[in-house]
């Protein structure tokens, strides 16, 4: 069933090679060998992840935030060496220069003040990464611009100033990372925590939404969280109505419309209006959910008063 629901990224990310598939199996290794107590390992894991793309290092992040100092130094030590590797091999001026260019480029999806330019400079309608989509609903995008699809039901919403747009797409960025790591913020009792997969889920997730580039193949990195909600409700032979709800509505945008049912046109229209991403927000919410489910019911037996142990002394006697 995860396979299933993941099809449409999973086809398009073994066109690509599977490397998105590699980074995300080299992120949750590293989730698996924490779990199991296997830091420095789980440390090199993450470390190489990281070294061929940035964004798994919020992965790291989680790490520090639970204060799992140990995979954190680890993590940081590799990456640290295979990111200063290539200066055994070039002077210092092209190792820098390289830098400075991946920098200029990747600081305008982050940084820009126009949330409808990025790293590729105007955005288009296949990154679905939660700042051009939040950008599409707050600026009027100019005739010809890549982001824009001409067609009767394609609307324009409201018409802020670029820098305003900007400052609103920030505020909201970081308003959804603090909710998210509000939620998070308890310490690590157990490494066999139930909540603890569903937070990684979370990370995740929050990567294909925060990444200043996401496109289709990326979203295998939705993977997880799909197969712990399903394996939950395998396991419980159940799924509640907002779970009902949310899968169904998941399938229907990213399964059932695509191009064969509804032809190109309507394709376009709807990534035109960035469905996938909010596909990707609701799947969040839905993991959110479900681990605030998981971390209620683990906590609830720890606040059931005490037996009264005279009692058991006189049944006893």
């Amino acid at each position: 069933l995860t396979v299933v629901l993941a099809s449409r990224f999973w086809i398009r990310e073994v066109l690509e090679c599977g490397v998105n598939l590699a980074l995300v199996a080299l992120a949750w290794g590293a989730y698996w060998c924490w779990r199991n107590r296997r830091d420095w390992f789980g440390g090199s894991l993450l470390g190489f992840a990281i070294a061929l793309k940035l964004t798994p290092a919020l992965f790291l992040a989680w790490f520090v935030w639970k204060r799992q100092w140990k995979i954190a130094i680890a993590t940081t030590l590799v990456t640290a060496g295979l990111f200063l590797t290539p200066r055994l091999f070039l002077n210092h001026e092209w190792f820098v220069g390289m830098h400075q260019v991946w920098w200029h480029h990747a600081s305008r999806g982050l940084i820009a003040e126009n949330p409808v330019h990025g790293v590729l400079g105007e955005e288009s309608i296949q990154n679905v990464s939660l700042r051009p989509a939040l950008a599409r609903f707050l600026v009027h995008l100019p005739a010809g611009h890549n982001a824009r699809f001409d067609h009767p039901f394609a609307a324009q919403f409201l018409d802020l100033a670029p820098h305003t747009a900007g400052w609103v797409v920030r505020l909201l960025t970081v308003a959804l990372v603090f909710l998210v790591a509000w939620q998070f913020r308890h310490r690590v009792n157990s490494r066999g925590d139930g909540t603890l997969a569903w937070e990684a889920a979370a990370i995740s997730v929050m990567i294909l939404l925060l990444s200043p580039l996401t496109w289709g193949q990326h979203c295998v990195g939705a993977i997880p969280a799909l197969y712990l909600i399903i394996r939950q409700g395998l396991h419980q032979k159940y799924l509640d109505r907002t779970t009902w709800v949310g899968l169904s509505l998941y399938s229907v945008f990213i399964l059932l419309l695509n191009r064969g049912v509804i032809g190109k046109q309507g394709t376009y229209l709807l990534d035109s209006y960035y469905t996938t991403t909010w596909c990707l927000v609701g799947l969040l919410f839905l993991v959110l959910r479900k681990h605030h489910q998981t971390q209620a019911t683990e906590i609830a037996p720890a606040m059931l008063p005490m037996a009264n142990p005279k009692s058991h002394l006189k049944k006893a006697a």
